[in-house]
C-alpha cells in the first residue's frame, strides 16, 4: 500500500511517498495521522505543496540575496565601557551586533547569523561575517569604542 507520510516517521521524511505493507498502514500510520493513502489527488497534493515550498524558498533566497548586499562592508559603531588597560568590561557579543545592525538598517536578522569566533572583549575595529545562508554571507565592520 502506498502512503504519503505526513510526519517524519523513522528515517523517512516528511512527505515522501513509501510502500508499506497494508497492516502497518491501517493499524499505525492512518490511526495516528502520520500518513494518508496515495491517491492521485493527494499526489497531485503533494506535488503543489512543494512547489509552493520551493517558490517560498526561492522568495526568502532572493531578500537575503538584497539583504546581505545592503549591509556588505558597512559599519557599525558598538559604545561599551572599558577599564584603564584598554579592556572591556565583559565583551562585544553576537545578540549586541544584531541589536545595533537591525536598529541601524531596520532589518530583523537573528543573532544565530552572526559567526563570530569568539566574543570580542577589545576596543578597535573587528571584522565579522553574517551569514544568512550556506551560500549567502557578507562581511561588517563592528567599532568598539569607548564609551
Amino acid at each position: 500500500m502506498k502512503v504519503i507520510l505526513l510526519e517524519n516517521v523513522g528515517s523517512e521524511k516528511k512527505g515522501t511517498v513509501k510502500e508499506v505493507k497494508p497492516g502497518y498502514a491501517r493499524n499505525f500510520l492512518l490511526r495516528n495521522n502520520l500518513a494518508k493513502i496515495a491517491t492521485s489527488k493527494n499526489l497531485k497534493d503533494l506535488e503543489n505543496l512543494k512547489k509552493a515550498e520551493e517558490y517560498k524558498k526561492e522568495l526568502e533566497k532572493q531578500d537575503f540575496i538584497k539583504i546581505s548586499e545592503a549591509i556588505d562592508g558597512k559599519e557599525i559603531e558598538i559604545k561599551t565601557k572599558v577599564g584603564e588597560t584598554g579592556k572591556l568590561f565583559g565583551s562585544v557579543t553576537s545578540k549586541e551586533i544584531t541589536e545595533k545592525i537591525n536598529e541601524m538598517f531596520f532589518l530583523d536578522i537573528d543573532k544565530r547569523k552572526v559567526c563570530l569566533p569568539e566574543d570580542i572583549n577589545s576596543t578597535g575595529r573587528h571584522k565579522i561575517e553574517i551569514r544568512f545562508a550556506n551560500d549567502i554571507s557578507s562581511k561588517i565592520f563592528v567599532n568598539v569604542t569607548e564609551e
